[in-house]
C-alpha cells in the first residue's frame, strides 16, 4: 500500500510536465547574456537536463521494481529533490552576499 502511495506521489509532477518541457526547450534555444558566469551556465544546464528527463526516472522506477522495493519506489522523489537542489543553487548563484 505504501509503495502505491509513493508511486502516485511521484506521478503528480507529471501534471505540469508539458509546461516544464516547453519552458526547458525555450531555455535551451535561448542565448545567454555576455556577463553570465560559467558556474551559472553549468548549473542552469544541469537543472534543465534533470527536469527534462524526469519521466525517465519514473519509467526506471516502474521497470526495475517488480518486487515493490521501497528504495526503488522512492527514486522519482529523490530525483525531484535533486532537481530542487539544483534549482535552488541556480537561483541563488547570481545573488550578491
Amino acid at each position: 500500500m505504501l509503495i502505491k502511495i509513493i508511486n502516485i506521489l511521484g506521478l503528480i509532477p507529471l501534471v505540469i510536465y508539458p509546461f516544464v518541457l516547453l519552458a526547458n526547450v525555450m531555455s535551451f534555444a535561448g542565448e545567454r547574456s555576455a556577463n553570465t558566469t560559467m558556474f551559472n551556465t553549468i548549473i542552469s544546464y544541469i537543472f534543465l537536463v534533470l527536469s527534462t528527463l524526469y519521466p525517465i526516472s519514473i519509467l526506471i522506477s516502474w521497470k526495475f521494481n517488480p518486487s515493490n522495493k521501497l528504495l526503488i519506489a522512492l527514486l522519482p522523489i529523490f530525483y525531484l529533490i535533486i532537481c530542487g537542489i539544483s534549482f535552488y543553487i541556480w537561483s541563488n548563484s547570481g545573488k550578491n552576499n
